[in-house]
């Protein structure tokens, strides 16, 4: 099966793509759901009111069970598309609709890029490998119509140094920006913190970027029931 895949410029195939995941009609959904269309934001900024700031919160907490889901089942062996397929099923248990599915036709329910795939990739049947640092970017749609949205970078294995610095310069450019997420602040001076804090970590700065959601990198460690994980 070959399923076009609609794109901000355009239109790209990827061939051997399943189906979308079913959702039970009891989900709700967002309005590109049924279509893949999305239209455009709005031209001006939207102001949150309290109760808008509470529901966000509650689809965030939605998203980073989810997101923590992800990473522990990235190990050795295991696809990424088995990764969606498990996420897939735990977002609709908590009641909400996995946002990336059918975005702009997106065909699956969690973005997921091993290696050179900066982001949003598209999970498939490549067995995760030992050495493999893979990039996961969870969302979701709640029943009460708010997006929740966060990613993780995950150190599949023996990852080597240079991978290793990838992660931690990701994370502390991270960290670096939130410091400048407060009211009064420019967009401007999250891009600077961030810049200024890849650029130190040189060599590795040109490729910074690649270690999606640095500031949550997941490293599995090992116990003698092997099965133990904690956050690097």
């Amino acid at each position: 099966m070959r399923r076009h895949i609609a794109s901000g410029l355009g239109r790209f195939t990827v061939p051997g793509t399943r189906g979308l995941r079913t959702v039970p009609k009891h989900i709700i959904r967002p309005p590109y759901a049924a279509t893949g269309l999305v239209h455009p934001s709005p031209p001006y900024v939207v102001l949150q009111t309290e109760q808008d700031v509470a529901g966000l919160r509650r689809a965030g907490a939605i998203a980073r069970t989810a997101l923590e889901l992800a990473c522990k089942l990235a190990t050795v062996g295991k696809t990424t598309d088995e990764v969606d397929a498990e996420v897939h099923d735990a977002i609709i248990a908590a009641g909400a609709y996995p946002a990336p599915l059918n975005y702009r036709g997106f065909p699956k329910s969690v973005c997921a890029a091993v290696n050179h795939q900066i982001c949003h990739g598209i999970p498939d049947g490549r067995a995760l490998r030992d050495g493999d640092v893979a990039k996961f970017d969870v969302s979701v749609y709640s029943n009460e119509g708010y997006f929740g949205d966060n990613c993780a970078t995950v150190l599949v294995g023996d990852v080597d140094d240079a991978g290793v610095r990838l992660a931690q310069a990701a994370r502390e450019s991270v960290w670096k920006a939130l410091e400048h997420c407060k009211p009064g602040a420019c967009l401007s001076d999250i891009g600077g913190a961030t810049w200024r804090t890849t650029t130190a970590w040189r060599p590795w700065s040109s490729f910074a970027a690649t270690a999606w959601g640095g500031s949550s990198t997941w490293r599995p460690t090992s116990s003698t029931s092997g099965t133990a994980t904690s956050w690097r």
